[in-house]
């Protein structure tokens, strides 16, 4: 794993195919945190291994202040898009939280290997330019960090190219 001072981390070993997944078991849940969230697809970093102007990537987030679960994706030029938001989730210490992203367009969110939601990111209005690239897989949590009485932390951190 390599952790980036933005509270991101991606997973170094190097890109993995179109189909993908990712996935991690919360340890502690920051009840004030607005990201917690799972990436896919990560490609195009800046030299230095930061998200830059050239990244494109999907973003899986869970906001505790709210409940939701958001998808969004960035795209070249620092274009974020939100996909779907999926209201009344509450995850708790123990819950695994991964996503599942398809070449073909599918976006497929579990909770403890539960569907719990499906947006396609080929259709509608605005489709995602890069469904079929190849990509890391990270993680991405904001707010109180992991440390303090608001920290949030996980384990068992995995996923990669889908057969």
């Amino acid at each position: 794993m390599q952790v980036l001072a933005s509270g991101y981390a991606l997973w170094n070993p190097g890109m993995f195919g179109p189909y993908q997944e990712v996935y991690f078991t919360f340890t502690a849940l920051s009840p004030s945190a607005t990201r917690q969230d799972l990436l896919l697809k990560v490609g195009d970093l800046a030299p230095d291994g930061q998200i830059g102007i050239d990244t494109y990537l999907i973003n899986v987030g869970y906001d505790a202040t709210t409940g939701h679960i958001q998808v969004s994706t960035l795209e070249p030029g620092d274009v974020w898009t939100t996909r779907v938001v999926f209201d009344g989730f509450d995850l708790a210490v123990g819950d695994q939280f991964g996503a599942r992203a398809w070449a073909t367009g599918p976006l497929e969110i579990y909770r403890n290997g539960e569907l719990i939601g499906i947006v396609d990111l080929a259709g509608g209005g605005a489709p995602w330019s890069f469904g079929d690239a190849s990509g890391r897989i990270g993680f991405w949590f904001e707010g109180p960090g992991f440390a303090g009485p608001d920290a949030a932390g996980l384990t068992d951190f995995g996923g990669g190219t889908m057969p």
